[in-house]
């Protein structure tokens, strides 16, 4: 079992769930973990209370963070983080977004869904903002709770397409942090977004 981008000895308490360091955590999750991580993503399985210490430690060092579609506690989280400039980006933010973000370091979100098969972060962005946030800043750090989770992409779209009823202006699937494979047919990281990846599952 991986977790933290370490490999740790997990108990198999049966054939979904394995016990990590006193979290629970089923199959699907444990897939996730391994393919987000073999894409070259970090992966955190966390109770609430260490939400903060998880965060803090991995923007430590930098000065600027970006977030949007963040419940309130969450967002108080990183309000709490201390860093000297965080803005919040919605539909009615009175920014430009593109001159905003040119320098913002980190951009926070929750996803909308995970895929277990892929280890894929999906995001429903029906006005971009999702996208700014995502592929702009060079840390990108997703936090996400089990119930988001489906076993593939096409399934979680699916469910996504029939709770919103329509398809958004673009749906972003991350992978892992940017990366290309058209030099020399060699995969090259960072390319076109953000150098790290990270996803924190609040448990």
């Amino acid at each position: 079992m991986l977790t933290n981008n370490v490999e740790i000895k997990a108990e198999k308490l049966n054939s979904y769930e394995w016990k990590v360091k006193d979290l629970v955590i089923d199959d699907r999750i444990g897939t996730f973990s391994k393919v987000f991580q073999n894409h070259g993503g970090y992966f955190f399985a966390v109770e609430r209370k260490a939400l903060y210490d998880t965060m803090s430690g991995i923007v430590k060092g930098r000065s600027s963070l970006v977030y949007t579609n963040l419940r309130a506690e969450y967002e108080e989280t990183v309000k709490k983080l201390g860093l000297d400039r965080v803005i919040r980006l919605d539909k009615n933010s009175k920014v430009d977004a593109k001159k905003a973000l040119f320098d913002v370091e980190v951009g926070i979100m929750e996803p909308d869904a995970l895929a277990a098969e892929s280890g894929s972060i999906i995001l429903f962005d029906f006005d971009a903002t999702k996208s700014f946030v995502a592929f702009l800043p060079e840390i990108f750090i997703a936090i996400a709770d089990e119930s988001l989770m489906y076993d593939t992409v096409p399934e979680a779209v699916g469910a996504l397409t029939k709770k919103h009823n329509r398809l958004p202006a673009t749906i972003q699937i991350v992978n892992g942090p940017s990366r290309t494979g058209d030099i020399e047919n060699k995969i090259v990281r960072p390319s076109h977004g953000p150098k790290d990846a990270y996803l924190i599952m609040v448990r």
